[in-house]
């Protein structure tokens, strides 16, 4: 007999079509996703090992799986890489964005059976995807774009029950906020999405989810990032006729002149409609996050998410250093995910507090990681760095240990200000044997830089459709 505590999982379109992309790689060309539709060979297969007689059966008085309670939540992507596109078509799946579907799931019991182990994993299989299908109803009534009534209903009965049974009107008044507000964040947000993509334009839909980015919780935050959306949204719908006749004319001549003014037009409308739709969304999600009870409040994570490249591309062990490196790297950059942590060190402790993060692009010297977000000191592109040494410096009696970084500026730049246009920074260290490690890690990064510069990348993706 196993019995799972209540469980709460988080599923991610992106994710689940990365594994199915790590999956497929032990496959030869598409044998993987034709296979999953040959039921007619499967039904063979199953009827060949029930049969077969030198196959290993286990005996079980009671077999008994039960599965508490499991809150179940989706969360769709809005651009994928073009190989999780080609992957996502073959697999014909459509996600739809849910939160918070509270699954109940009968348990697996089975008495005095025997059976092999593949015919038993397809019953325990069989009877769980079942369970899934008649919760499907409880799922459907999460999803966002009808504002989630069921996660409703229950605020509201939370609320009730407080109410009855601890005489708390404050209860019964937070509850029903938190649930009116979070159905109309997820209806406005699920409107805003659909009129973005009919406005077709890649770039102002890539830049108003960057605006949306806010960490929940923060409720000035949701706020700003609503009159941002809106802001965006008015100027798009201003600028987006010119735009995309430029843009148009500039790709596909005179026939794209047309397209261009045709699409500058949709987006002239549903552009700042976007924009009141996402100001509607933001002020509603800081109302519900204001709202939120304790009971609902997301716990932290015990350690920040690890990095997964190490080096020669391997999966590296967990480090509690560098991922704070990578929370910092992703915080200076924007959240450019496409950039990859290769080393984090804390240069200078104390009140300096003077930190480099190393990354496959750029090389950052950053201060105040401790109580605040970091500032940027010195970036500089990895293509511009020509050569990393430790140096050791006496000034008077005191023995100091720098990085001495030699750097390329851009030509324009040192042309416009007629300076050298070779930099030597020294970034003051604590000791002599930081120093040689981060001059190591940066020659590191140089040379990672340099073998992907001159390596020819293939698209295996693309040559399997072909």
């Amino acid at each position: 007999m196993v019995r799972l505590k209540k469980l709460t999982v988080n599923l991610e379109e992106k994710m689940l079509l990365k594994l199915c992309a790590f999956l497929k790689t032990g496959a030869k060309g598409d044998e993987m996703w034709s296979n999953i539709e040959k039921s007619d060979s499967e039904t063979q297969r199953l009827l060949m090992e029930v049969s077969a007689t030198h196959s290993t059966r286990y005996y079980f008085g009671i077999i008994q799986l039960n599965l508490d309670q499991i809150r179940l939540s989706m969360t769709t992507a809005n651009k994928l890489p073009p190989q999780l596109q080609i992957i996502k078509r073959k697999l014909g799946f459509t996600f739809i964005k849910f939160e918070d579907a509270a699954v109940e799931l009968e348990p697996f019991i089975k008495q005095h059976i025997f059976e092999t182990s593949q015919i038993l994993s397809r019953f325990i299989i069989k009877h769980f995807k079942d369970e899934l299908l008649w919760q499907a109803g409880i799922i459907l009534g999460s999803t966002d774009f009808l504002g989630n009534p069921i996660g409703f209903i229950n605020d509201v009965s939370e609320g009730m029950s407080g109410l009855i049974y601890e005489h708390s009107v404050g209860a019964l008044v937070k509850n029903v906020t938190h649930g009116l507000s979070n159905s109309a964040a997820k209806v406005t947000e699920s409107l805003s999405d659909g009129l973005g993509k009919v406005a077709m334009d890649d770039e102002h839909e890539e830049i108003r989810q960057r605006i949306r980015q806010v960490d929940s919780g923060r409720t000035g935050d949701h706020i700003v990032a609503g009159f941002k959306g809106l802001g965006l949204g008015i100027l798009g719908g201003a600028t987006g006729i010119f735009k995309q006749v430029y843009e148009g004319a500039a790709n596909e001549g005179i026939q794209g002149v047309f397209s261009g003014f045709g699409k500058g037009i949709v987006g002239a409308v549903t552009k700042p409609v976007v924009g009141v739709l996402d100001l509607a969304s933001e002020t509603a999600r800081a109302v519900r996050d204001s709202s939120r009870s304790s009971n609902r409040i997301v716990p932290d994570k015990i350690r920040p998410p690890r990095c997964v490249v190490g080096a020669g591309g391997l999966l590296p062990c967990y480090s509690y250093k560098q991922s704070h490196g990578q929370q910092h790297l992703y915080t200076v950059n924007k959240r450019n995910y496409t950039e990859q942590l290769v080393a984090y060190e804390s240069l200078r402790s104390g009140s300096e507090d003077l930190r480099i993060i190393i990354s496959n692009e750029h090389v950052r010297i950053v201060t105040g990681t401790k109580n605040s977000s970091p500032t940027t000191f010195l970036e500089v592109h990895i293509s511009d760095v020509l050569q990393c040494q430790p140096v050791t410096l006496t000034e008077g009696s005191e023995i100091r240990h720098y990085i001495d970084i030699t750097m390329r500026v851009s030509s324009a730049t040192a042309q416009f200000a007629h300076t050298d246009p070779i930099k030597r920074p020294r970034i003051r260290c604590d000791s002599m044997e930081l120093a040689h490690s981060v001059s190591q890690q940066l020659s590191y990064a140089k040379r990672l830089y340099n073998d992907r510069l001159h390596t020819l990348i293939t698209d295996n993706a693309t040559q399997n459709e072909d």
